[in-house]
């Protein structure tokens, strides 16, 4: 590389925050700020083979900013963050995650491409070319596999426009293949991997194979994320409240409602009365969870049937009263039909009963014996090319 520098590690979010009370977050910058014109050069980039990884725009305070945002880094899907470039940048992941590329969102012409191989802890410059170029776009290959991003801008003078794009290849950088020392296990939504029950979303977690932040290798376009899944144990995180229960604020245990309290339990389902035996919990829908805590729950067929009281009374009358004016409708429309028909037969079809008609006379003038009726009919020979005197019977066989 022509020019390489290292750029101070970066620090965390908190320790410049603009927080003028007790709540303090992250704002993260995406569609609706891009749409009003903010400062932000891209939304939110996450890629599927680079596990964990999160990159946004954003600003700490109590409240969203719309000053100049920096770029945010987020190692674990978005639960804790730090803060990876100041301002604004464009940004692309490479190599699976192994490479993070940026490049400063400014006015000014630019040489300069920052990279990262630790997930953004600490940055690197390369100067890509002598003569700085109007920054336009930062490309890669979709997927995130690959080793190169290219730049795209150019150069101007009073007379002209030149367009000029940059191809870097990073694998000159990183030319060791990973091996298995240079992995470490991820577990998705977990504070705490020693805790069997972290990390369990629905009563079930995943483990991820990913990159070491200290290791500086190349995954490679051959690199799949691996992923092992297992099955939690139950807790009362993957119960709902029952029927006639309820979660205080703050609280994890369900409470029975006072007001059915001593009452028995019996609701109306698919039209059969039945009665609910509990202990205030049901199982998530979809919930894998095996073992641990079952909170007994028992639904017992009373053998009667019912009308649920979801069904209001006024809604049958309104659609029993809506039977006459479907009655009219349908009257009407046969009503058109029959009409249509009758038009078609007289108007459509109307010119083969005169021909009949026609026909019917010229018959009756010849057993009445008139005269010219032959002269008209050598007329009519004379005057028509190919005319056939086929009968009407001839015609209707």
């Amino acid at each position: 590389m022509a020019s390489l520098r290292v750029i101070a590690a970066s620090r965390l979010w908190l320790s410049q925050s603009h927080c003028t009370s007790e709540v303090c977050s992250l704002h993260i910058h995406s569609a609706y700020s891009i749409s009003q014109k903010l400062n932000v050069p891209m939304a939110p980039l996450s890629e599927p083979n680079a596990v964990g990884i999160v990159i946004a725009h954003g600003s700490v305070g109590d409240a969203i900013s719309v000053m100049t945002p920096d770029v945010y880094i987020s190692d674990d899907g978005g639960y804790t963050w730090a803060r990876m470039l100041e301002g604004p940048h464009h940004y692309a992941i490479l190599d699976s995650g192994g490479i993070i590329v940026a490049i400063e969102q400014t006015m000014q012409p630019i040489n300069v491409i920052k990279f990262s191989t630790d997930e953004g802890q600490c940055w690197y410059e390369y100067v890509f070319t002598k003569e700085p170029i109007s920054f336009t776009g930062l490309a890669s290959e979709p997927g995130a596999k690959s080793m190169n991003v290219s730049i795209w801008g150019f150069r101007e003078n009073i007379l002209s426009r030149t367009w000029i794009s940059y191809t870097i290849d990073f694998s000159e950088l990183l030319s060791r293949e990973c091996e298995e020392k240079d992995y470490t296990t991820w577990l998705a939504h977990s504070n705490s991997p020693n805790n069997p029950t972290d990390g369990c979303i629905l009563g079930y977690k995943e483990e991820f194979r990913r990159l070491r932040k200290s290791s500086i290798c190349q995954n490679g376009r051959d690199y799949v994320v691996s992923m092992v899944p297992s099955v939690c144990p139950c807790t009362l995180d993957d119960f709902l409240c029952d029927f006639g229960y309820y979660r205080p604020e703050n609280e994890s245990h369900c409470v029975e409602q006072p007001e059915l309290k001593g009452h028995d339990l019996e609701f109306c389902l698919y039209g059969k009365q039945e009665r609910l035996k509990t202990n205030g919990y049901r199982k998530i829908p979809g919930d894998k969870c095996v073992g641990g805590k079952h909170p007994d729950r028992e639904e017992t067929d009373l053998k009667k049937k019912c009308t649920s009281d979801y069904l209001n009374p006024s809604q049958l009358s309104a659609s029993s009263s809506s039977t006459p004016v479907i009655l009219a409708v349908i009257g009407l429309m046969l009503t058109t039909a029959v009409a249509g028909v009758v038009v078609i037969k007289k108007y459509v079809c109307g010119g083969r009963f005169l021909v009949h008609r026609y026909s019917v006379l010229q018959q009756h003038a010849e057993a009445n014996g008139f005269e010219g009726v032959d002269t008209l009919d050598a007329a009519a020979r004379a005057s028509k090319t190919g005319y056939h005197d086929d009968s009407d019977e001839d015609l209707l066989e």
